[in-house]
């Protein structure tokens, strides 16, 4: 009879093998725990005898679920350090009912593995929400000690302001400016890595470290950029070059290490391992904001370090009758897709390895708005057919640098790739299940009133429906999902939506304006021949390597292309003229956002920068200046993506190209926090239309689709841009419409609000 324990980081699992069948449970061990990071397999088990395996306890529920599936009972096995959650009235009725919800079901998830991880959109209140649980964990002395790591010093100061207005004064703050450890201490990931890791490998604090670095190597390994990008498939690219731009992106910009001397790093990692009162009988809980934007390698190393910790991490379209392959007990079976709305599953995913093809990964199924969007029915030379939305893309072969194409762009006699073709069939790692391209027939534009879905699938990015291979999005870009999953649990049942909350009427509505800008070729071309004329030739041939392409259009766009900051500056004229100031502009690096500043000044404006290397108390200055209307626009990079909470911002225009969900989510959620007057959320995208750039829009603009309360509009040139403003305010808000209108001696639309 298998035996069931606790090993520090891991469900401690003995006899299994024996009782089973090794086969039987090394089939779902890989199914369920081995993934691929940027093309390197990586299991996230371990093997620690003859008949004893070690699981990542992130994972506890999805074991006890294969156990269930072999006869097992549910085991009754409970993670040491159990919390209640039997709140205060108090408590409750600071509280909106779904904040409660989320943090029952968190409670009862972490009551079985001690980990789990909160998704609620951004606007949602899950701060103020973990405040609350703080709150009471400390009164009902539930908890011996609690950490609350976030991704940026200005995340950590306000994190700290909420946990202090709901009564807890023991609050320490690890910052630049100040130090202290408290029964409470917050800090960023980075600082506390550092601590961790400096201490750990070159001080004696008594104890030897939790985690050995051969181990968490093999458990996240490093794998470097240049090799990766030589060996991938082009196929991925583009995809793959955002992901890895984003995370280095977040490295600079976000890891704001505070470097600290000798004797505060020892009693800060003193704190964190809980000497005082022993590491192994230390009831703490550490908290992880922002979790899915962290550096995977620091936060999970920091998790790691304390292996008796209990951890949250907190994070911010097909239709229904599709068939989509899933393992139900160790074989393939098709479902429709609407009846695994909302429910985790593994499903298949194209790995783009030659010899390997398919993977299995872990999926959640989506319903999401299918808004002006057009149903197309595409169909094979075989008779394979499926209802997709127009903008849902298909693997093509003749797109060889450019292989996702969108259903409505799909033309009769292109080759797609699909599933077990009836010919020309390439063997895959998945037994009985092949791949190949099929001949499209038909391309038909089709009316439908149905409800459409979509797929999240960690680690690939795309899913087979009606056995056409297809594409989705991620939650992380950068394939380090499950691998945070294991450190910190998986994510618990009760989720909370933006739509959600615009229908609760607790965040106002969204418009997002796509403005598809079409970039100058010939301008593009003279730049690489001013600055890199050796590449220009291969660049004419499109011979060059994608990376380096890649990077040549990036340079040009952020930080040549006069016409994009032309086109910015008028944007910011607009926003300014109907009103919709104080907005923010987001770039991805700190030099385009320099210039984007530059330009504003000199145009009048009152503007300020934000970045990474700007210092937390000058940052809370700007952003208090904004709360007060006292500024007219607000310049950032990353540091803009999480938890700043600025109600007043009307406006957002985005000029970089992310394809992560959970980072765009994050980045409109910025404005649509409710504030007086304030009747909608501006979102401009900056679509640029050239090779990447434009597929990168394209994920965004799906993206956006998944959720049911935002508008979205498109356009193609910057009268345009202003049109679809106009059509916001008459929308939402036809009084500011008036007004701008009487101000400029010109008729309004006579409406009330």
């Amino acid at each position: 009879m298998a035996r069931i324990g606790w090993y520090g980081n891991y469900l401690d699992v003995q006899g299994l093998l024996s009782d089973v069948g090794e086969d039987k449970v090394k089939e779902w061990l890989v199914n369920n725990l081995c993934f691929p990071v940027r093309d390197t397999p990586v299991c996230l088990y371990q093997k620690a005898g003859v008949d004893r395996l070690l699981i990542p306890r992130g994972f506890t529920q999805r074991f006890y679920g294969f156990l269930r599936s072999l006869g097992y009972e549910q085991p009754k096995l409970k993670y040491p350090v159990r919390f209640t959650a039997d709140f205060s009235q108090d408590i409750l009725s600071r509280l909106r009912d779904y904040q409660v919800e989320v943090l029952r079901s968190l409670v009862d998830w972490l009551s079985i593995s001690g980990a789990g991880s909160v998704m609620m959109a951004t606007g949602g209140g899950k701060t103020y929400m973990i405040g609350a649980l703080i709150k009471h964990l400390i009164d009902t002395k539930q908890v011996d000690r609690v950490f609350a790591l976030a991704p940026s010093i200005d995340l950590v100061l306000q994190m700290a302001d909420w946990i202090r207005k709901w009564g807890v004064n023991d609050v320490g703050v690890v910052t630049h400016e100040e130090f202290g450890l408290g029964k409470v201490t917050v800090a960023t990931v980075q600082t506390m890595f550092n601590a961790l890791y400096e201490t750990q490998t070159t001080v004696d604090i008594g104890v030897p470290m939790q985690i050995s670095m051969k181990e968490f190597n093999e458990f996240f390994p490093l794998i470097d950029r240049r090799y990766y990008a030589s060996v991938h498939s082009q196929d991925f690219l583009y995809w793959i070059l955002e992901a890895m731009e984003e995370e280095e992106e977040i490295e600079k910009e976000y890891n704001e290490g505070v470097k600290l001397p000798t004797e505060e790093k020892v009693a800060l990692a003193k704190h964190y391992l809980c000497l005082d009162l022993g590491i192994n009988k230390c009831r703490m809980l550490v908290i992880v904001d922002e979790i899915q934007h962290e550096a995977a390698r620091t936060v999970a190393y920091t998790l790691l370090s304390n292996p008796y910790s209990v951890r949250i991490g907190l994070s911010a379209c097909v239709t229904g009758d599709t068939l989509v392959p899933i393992l139900e007990e160790g074989e393939i079976v098709w479902r429709k897709i609407k009846e695994l709305k909302g429910k985790q599953i593994t499903t298949l995913a194209f790995n783009g390895i030659p010899g390997s093809y398919l993977s299995f990964a872990t999926a959640v199924v989506l319903r999401t708005k299918l808004g002006d969007r057009k149903i197309y029915r595409i169909r094979t030379e075989s008779g394979r057919e499926v209802l997709v939305t127009e903008d849902h893309p298909f693997f093509v072969a003749e797109r060889r640098l450019a292989p996702w194409v969108p259903a409505k762009e799909l033309k009769p006699k292109m080759m797609v790739l699909v599933v077990n073709p009836p010919s020309g069939r390439i063997r895959t790692q998945i037994p009985g299940v092949t791949i190949g391209y099929e001949l499209v027939t038909d391309v038909e534009e089709v009316g439908s009133n149905e409800d459409v879905y979509d797929m999240s699938v960690d680690g690939f990015h795309n899913f087979v429906a009606n056995g056409f291979i297809t594409h989705n999005t991620p939650w992380r870009a950068d394939d380090w999902t499950m691998h945070i999953y294991a450190v910190a649990g998986e994510i618990i049942p009760r989720r909370v939506t933006s739509s959600e909350l615009i229908s609760s009427g607790y965040l106002v509505p969204a418009v997002i304006i796509m403005y598809k800008r079409r970039v100058d070729v010939n301008s593009f071309l003279k730049f690489v021949e001013t600055f890199h004329p050796d590449k220009l030739d291969a660049l004419k041939e499109r011979k060059l390597q994608a990376t380096i392409e890649y990077n040549l259009i990036k340079e040009f766009l952020y930080k040549y292309d006069e016409d994009r900051y032309k086109d910015a500056l008028r944007i910011a004229s607009m926003l300014k003229r109907y009103g919709l100031t104080p907005a923010m502009f987001m770039m991805k690096e700190r030099m385009p956002a320099a210039v984007m500043h530059d330009v504003l000044v000199k145009s009048g404006f009152t503007s300020y920068l934000v970045t990474g290397s700007v210092k937390g108390s000058l940052r809370k200055e700007v952003f208090d200046l904004a709360r007060e209307g006292k500024l007219d626009f607000i310049v950032t990079t990353v540091v803009g993506d999480e938890g700043l909470d600025i109600p007043p911002l009307r406006a957002l225009v985005k000029m970089g190209s992310s394809t992560s969900p959970v980072r765009i989510f994050q980045r409109i959620g910025r404005v649509l926090r409710p504030w007086e007057g304030k009747r909608f959320g501006l979102v401009i995208d900056f679509w640029d239309d050239i090779l990447y750039f434009t597929f990168q829009g394209l994920m965004r603009e799906r993206a956006y689709r998944l959720e049911k309360n935002w508008s979205i509009l498109l356009t193609k040139n910057i009268d345009g841009v202003e049109g679809a403003i106009r059509w916001s305010l008459h929308t939402f808000s036809p009084k500011l419409l008036d007004k701008v209108a009487n101000a400029e001696g010109g008729e309004g639309n006579g409406a009330n609000e």
